[in-house]
Formats: C-alpha cells, structure tokens, sequence
C-alpha cells in the first residue's frame, strides 16, 4: 500500500492525538500533590527567620522569628515566637491542629482565635495567622484535588497546575487555591489564594536548598492583591529533625511563659 504526504500526516497527527491523549489520562495528580507536600512535611523543625514587609515598595522594618514545628502520629503543632523588634518581642502563636492560640508581647494576654480571625494579618504581614503557623500540613489533607494544565509554565519550569477546593469538613479559611507543582520533582513553586472566587495573594517559593536529602525553600514571598503589599519571609537558619523540638513547647503553660 502506498502513502501520499497527505496520508502519512495525518497518521503522524493520529499518533500524536492518541499520545496525547494517553498522557493526560496518565497523571496520577494525587500522588504528585502528596509528593509537593512530603517536601514540607517534617517530624521535628526548628528554624530562626526573617520577615520583612514591603509597603509600596518601601522596606519596614525587619522581624526576627523563632519557629518550632512538630508532627507527631499524624498530628501537626507549631510554635511561632517573634524575638524582635522590641515592639513584637514576646508575641507568639501556638497552633495544634486547626486551633490558633495568640499571645500578644505587649500585655501578656493570650487568646484563642475564631475560625474567622485566622485568616487576619500576622504581625501586620501579608501572612495570616494561619500561613504563619500551619507549616507541616499538606494540602492533600485539607482540599479536593483537580489537575487544570500539565504543562504549565511558571517562569522557566514546565509545571502541572492544581485547583484545590475546600472539602467540606476542612476548617481551611481559603476556599480555593490553585498551585502550580514543578513537573521535574514535584515541588510547589507558586500557590494563588482565592476568597469569593477573587485572588487575594500570592506566594511564591524561592532559592531552594537542598538539606536533610530533601529540597527547601529559603526565601517565601506572599504578595497581596488587595493592597499595595508584599512581605518576604527569610529562612536563616533550619535544623530537622531537631532535639529542640519538644512536646512541652506547645501547651498553653509554655506560651504563658515565653518573654
């Protein structure tokens, strides 16, 4: 049988379409997201920060942070104790599971947070309570899962992009967020959160270090959309699974003792 050009084309675009087609259906995107969140999910981390918030382009002043983190038979806790400047010296948020404990520098007071409040600034960042604190917890564990684009490109990285929706019985105070995961290895690089189907802010994951065999982000962006804002959060030091993390760092008895 012979094949004029027009025939062996369109046998080439067949190929390609069914090809194609067997990609897509291919994407096991559960896994891929569970393998983005295995990169963020430590039994014991203690790190020291920088925060820097930027308004209007200009500089505040910097804010140093001490972060301790715990996952612990499939329950995650996080400590935040802001150690300078002296305005926020003392400030801290302890977080177990989905509640939020706040302890304010100034007074000494502490107070639970409401679902609601969770979503406020932090320290007057671009970070919310709950940015700031849920630092182990996947995103598998809190949304449904949708692949939008396998082949989406964030810069110079071919990525797949993911719509997560809030599952109903999450306590997340986002309804929406759409990430865009690193085809190469699976890594968040870029995650949009969304409130009455409006983009508020943006975070973006930089300068990756390897450490402990696995990838870091060192230098973590959130950029508002709702004001003229963007804070830079600095990774100084980290150490994983660290001696310093301890369970009795976080109970409240703890949090009323911290200066």
């Amino acid at each position: 049988m012979k094949l004029n050009s027009k025939g062996i084309t369109g046998i080439i675009v067949l190929i390609f379409l069914c090809f194609h087609t067997f990609s897509d259906e291919s994407v096991d995107i559960e896994s891929i997201v569970k393998k983005a969140d295995s990169y963020l999910e430590w039994e014991k981390v203690y790190s020291t920060s920088e925060l820097t918030v930027f308004k209007s382009g200009n500089p505040q002043p910097a804010m140093k942070v001490e972060s301790f983190s715990l996952l612990e038979d499939g329950k995650s806790y996080s400590l935040t104790i802001y150690r300078a400047p002296a305005k926020m010296k003392g400030t801290a948020y302890l977080m177990i599971e989905n509640d939020i404990w706040v302890k304010f520098g100034n007074t000494g007071r502490i107070r639970k947070l409401s679902s609601s409040a969770k979503k406020n600034s932090a320290g007057g960042t671009d970070f919310s309570y709950n940015d700031m604190s849920n630092n182990n917890t996947g995103l598998s564990k809190l949304y449904a899962i949708t692949l939008l684009n396998e082949k989406e490109k964030v810069n110079d990285d071919l990525c797949y992009k993911v719509q997560f929706t809030a599952l109903p019985d999450s306590d997340t105070p986002y309804e929406q967020l759409i990430a865009y995961i690193t085809r190469k290895n699976n890594q968040y690089i870029k995650i949009e959160y969304y409130e009455n189907n409006a983009n508020i802010k943006t975070l973006t994951l930089n300068d990756f270090r390897e450490i402990g065999g696995r990838s870091y982000p060192f230098l973590i962006r959130m950029d508002s959309h709702t004001k003229e804002s963007y804070t830079e959060y600095k990774i100084l030091s980290i150490e994983f699974q660290s001696p310093l993390v301890k369970k009795q760092l976080f109970t409240q008895p703890y949090l009323e003792q911290i200066k």
